[in-house]
């Protein structure tokens, strides 16, 4: 009996020792992680050449100053007033001033010793000179005895139209002609002209181009 006894036992424990070993192996579970962090820096603004971020509103240091426009008399004008102021008063002349304009420069000639002051009226091209005496009334140095009265000129007429109203006038007189006063239109220009020494009055009436003059008497009838 004890040795069936111990038999069974035998058994018995062999059969607890195989089912233990055909048992499956829980699976091992994975350690957990934790979430990588994303450690990239925040970008950063470009930096300029400079090493600074640039300032929009900043002006350029180098900004370009706009070039004055010039305003000189040309030697031509001035040239044109020496000769003129020479030619009528046969004296020393210099220039005492001048002053640019876009019609008709100003420029101011001293003749003699004493700088007797004349005005010159001319264009920029040296063309269309207009003298007046500017000192006392009495004679003076570079004076001469007789003075006229400064014409009203205008620069608006064209050198053209002078010239074809003193060739008119002289074509019809013949006689020693001067522009006396010039007045512009867009339609024909009024040009006065004198003959002689007496400096009698002739109307012309020209276009700006030069052509088609048209003369006629503005004096005292019983003078021609």
């Amino acid at each position: 009996m004890r040795m069936i006894f111990a038999a069974l036992s035998a058994a018995l424990l062999v059969g607890l020792a195989g089912c233990s070993e055909d048992k499956p192996a829980e699976p091992e579970k994975p350690a957990a992680t934790e979430p990588a962090t994303d450690t990239k820096a925040e970008g950063t603004a470009p930096a300029t050449d400079s090493g600074a971020p640039a300032d929009p509103g900043e002006a350029p240091a180098d900004a370009a100053a706009a070039p004055a426009s010039s305003s000189d008399v040309s030697q031509a004008a001035i040239d044109a007033c020496l000769s003129a102021v020479d030619a009528e008063t046969d004296g020393d002349v210099t220039v005492l001033s001048t002053e640019f304009s876009e019609a008709n420069s100003l420029v101011m000639v001293g003749v003699g010793a004493d700088k007797a002051p004349w005005k010159c009226l001319v264009g920029n091209d040296g063309k269309g000179t207009e003298l007046t005496f500017a000192g006392d009334d009495g004679d003076g140095p570079g004076q001469p005895a007789a003075v006229e009265q400064a014409p009203a000129a205008s620069s608006d007429v064209s050198q053209a139209a002078l010239d074809a109203c003193l060739s008119a006038v002289d074509a019809e007189t013949d006689g020693d002609v001067a522009v006396l006063s010039s007045e512009f239109s867009e339609a024909n220009s009024l040009v006065m002209v004198g003959v002689g020494a007496d400096k009698a009055p002739w109307k012309c009436l020209v276009s700006n181009d030069g052509t088609g003059a048209e003369i006629s008497f503005a004096g005292d009838e019983g003078a021609l």
